[in-house]
């Protein structure tokens, strides 16, 4: 095989020597009910980070730390160094590089010499308006590749002219690839390793248990394992190395036509279509079914194959119904960990076995190639461009072609209010948080896994999770609504205190316990916590305040939100202001002038006066990627944000585990 105003997403932190795990890590947890312990949160990234575009040569990534030729700084900063390279020199703030004159703004745009594109943040090279050398000019076309490899939680995709691009989990360096180019890729758990143009196999990632690539080798294909990796020389022998229980790396002597490593053994395809495993067999996973076959791809516990007919058979485990494929044709097939996927021969995508992170609902569409890892799963277009899904992205990036008056974006959906007065929901519904009641609607919020709506009559209605009563709305008509992780707050329109804030749900730091005083004409709900936006432009806050995130600053304010750990506000002057954990730079906003803001866990994103969107703080799944339009509004979940574009129309960023396609 082988990748709001709101909540708080706890992970373990990153060790910088890491032992090597026993078992895949499960897939991405649930918030806690309860605030996490600091400890719990993963460590900043280093500000050394390394270089990720070779400016001189195309997509290449590189190993470059901050004096050395031809790579992007971990801080985005490049400075030119003379007219065949550019060289990392350090932190140079947040300008990009403008290969004419140094490091410029980052507002290029397709077709302009020098700048970053405005819409991909990506450069390409060969500029004929700019002085003589290599220049840079924008290219915003949608990358296209030859050959995806989908480890746990990563993904690497191999482009047309061999350069490897890798995203997601990082912390053995498996998302770091080597330089190319290559003509072959494949990703285990934590490693991944390529082919170079001599043949000769590279790897990356865990090193442990002798998982480093011989160096006197060369391949014609190459297929990574959990912990080990194997290859067939040209005479079509197999070799293998790293980890050797159950003997998944010691193949049998004889010519193969294809291999595939699974988790704990490793199959070869005979010539004329036996098919032979070795390693590990407790569930049967290699013991093959007698009869010939046309492909095949181990999994976790389980391995499945194409007759020569095109029907899929699997067999070892069958736990979520993962060996039980359905019947029906088949041009590919690839088994996952615990669930397996098929190519039709129309370009259909068709997935079985387990869901826990949505990795057997595949996009619509046709599709040419597949590839499954841990948790997620990539396909191919025809043009090359890459869709993937699971994982943690359940589709709340995807809005349906509609016109939307206002949006809302919860843990893993988002939410629309649609100018027919109707809301739409899409992402993840396991507690019914995207499933709206009929009726007629003027306003949502979508809280983690709960939404909440006013009717006709400012009533309010919730649906979704209520184990902490936030979907019992109380009676009563309100102007506004504001849903957190587990609480929602109203302002009221009736009743004795004008503007009062009514909240229900979990209070356990004191977030759902506003103050008694009235005057709120807005509300933003974080986690644990909630602040408002009195008339006249006076904040309050209440909740958990452990990291400043509900001890507002002075001054009058004309916008709030409220993120994991942090809130941010826009003073009357236009300024963006926050407050509170600054871990991932949340809290750490861009200057200038903004209409309007929005803040996810640990990024936020605002509008400034153009309607153009820019966004801070944590990028580890896509979430403060550029949006590409002008927008009038904006909402932030925890790994996306969406932007409501003038014409209605609606833009996300997508889950970087998988999605690269803006």
């Amino acid at each position: 095989m082988r990748a709001l105003s709101l909540s708080i997403w706890a992970l373990s932190p990153l060790a910088c020597d890491p032992a090597p795990p026993d078992r895949p890590a499960a897939a991405e947890p649930e918030p806690a009910p309860d605030p996490p312990e600091p400890e719990q949160r993963p460590e900043p990234e280093p500000d050394d980070l390394p270089c990720e575009v070779n400016a001189c040569g195309g997509c290449e990534r590189l190993d470059v730390e901050p004096g050395g030729p031809c790579g992007v700084c971990g801080s985005g900063a490049m400075a030119c160094q003379g007219q065949e390279a550019t060289a990392c020199v350090g932190d140079l703030g947040q300008g990009a590089l403008n290969a004419c004159g140094g490091c410029g703004g980052p507002e290029g745009f397709p077709g302009e010499p020098c700048g970053t594109c405005g819409d991909t943040g990506r450069w390409a090279c060969g500029s004929t308006e700019a002085p003589p050398g290599p220049q840079l000019a924008c290219g915003c076309d949608q990358e296209r590749w030859a050959e995806l490899a989908l480890g746990n939680q990563s993904t690497c995709a191999l482009d047309h002219v061999g350069a490897v691009r890798c995203w997601g989990r990082n912390d053995y360096g498996q998302t770091t690839p080597a330089p190319g180019p290559f003509t072959a890729i494949s990703a285990g758990d934590f490693h991944a390793c390529a082919l170079d143009t001599s043949g000769a196999p590279v790897c990356w990632g865990l090193t442990h248990d002798n998982q480093e690539a011989p160096a006197d080798e060369r391949l014609a294909s190459i297929t990574a394992g959990d912990f080990h990796t194997c290859g067939l020389r040209p005479d079509g022998t197999a070799v293998c190395w790293g980890v050797d229980d159950d003997g998944r790396a010691s193949p049998p002597p004889g010519a193969f036509e294809a291999l595939t490593a699974g988790t704990y053994h490793t199959c070869g395809l005979r010539p004329g279509g036996v098919v032979q495993c070795w390693g590990n067999d407790v569930h049967g996973q290699s013991s093959p079914p007698s009869g010939l076959f046309a492909a095949i791809s181990a999994g976790d516990l389980h391995t499945c194959g194409l007759r020569p007919d095109g029907a899929a058979l699997c067999w070892g485990r069958d736990d979520e119904g993962r060996a039980s494929p359905p019947p029906g044709a088949f041009g590919r097939i690839v088994a996952g960990s615990d669930y397996s996927c098929g190519l039709r021969p129309s370009g259909e995508i068709v997935c079985w076995g387990e869901n826990s992170s949505y990795q057997v609902q595949p996009p619509k569409g046709r599709f040419v190639s597949l590839w499954t890892g841990l948790f997620h799963a990539c396909a191919l277009r025809e043009d090359g461009v890459a869709r993937c899904w699971g994982g943690g992205n359940v589709g709340q990036s995807d809005p349906p072609d509609k016109r939307f008056e206002a949006l809302t974006a919860g843990y893993r959906h988002t939410c629309g209010l649609g100018d027919d007065l109707t809301i739409t929901c899409w992402g993840g519904d396991h507690d019914g948080q995207s499933t709206v009641p009929d009726g007629i609607w003027v306003a949502v919020a979508a809280g983690g896994f709960h939404t909440c709506g006013l009717r006709s009559d400012r009533s309010a209605a919730c649906w979704g999770r209520n184990d902490h009563g936030q979907r019992r709305a109380p009676e009563g008509r309100f102007e506004l609504l504001a849903a957190g992780s587990g609480h929602t707050c109203g302002v009221r329109r009736d009743g004795p205190v004008p503007g009062a804030v009514a909240c229900w749900g979990l209070d356990s730091m004191g977030q759902s316990s506003p103050p008694p005083e009235g005057g709120f004409m807005a509300l933003a709900a974080g986690f644990f916590h909630t602040c408002g936006l009195r008339e006249g432009g006076l904040l309050a806050c209440w909740g958990n305040d452990d990291h400043g995130q509900a001890s507002p600053p002075e001054g009058r304010f004309v916008a709030i939100t409220a993120g994991g750990n942090h809130s941010c506000g826009i003073d009357a002057e236009g300024a963006l202001r926050c407050w509170g954990e600054d871990r991932a730079g949340e809290s750490s906003p861009p200057e200038g002038d903004f209409a309007a803001l929005a803040s996810g866990d640990e990024h936020g994103c605002a509008l400034d006066d153009a309607g153009r969107a820019r966004c801070w703080g944590s990028n580890t799944y896509g979430q403060a990627d550029a949006l590409p339009g002008v927008y009038t509004a904006l909402t932030a979940g925890i790994f996306h944000t969406c932007g409501l574009r003038q014409d209605g129309g609606v833009d996300c960023t997508h889950h970087a585990i998988g999605d690269i396609f803006k």
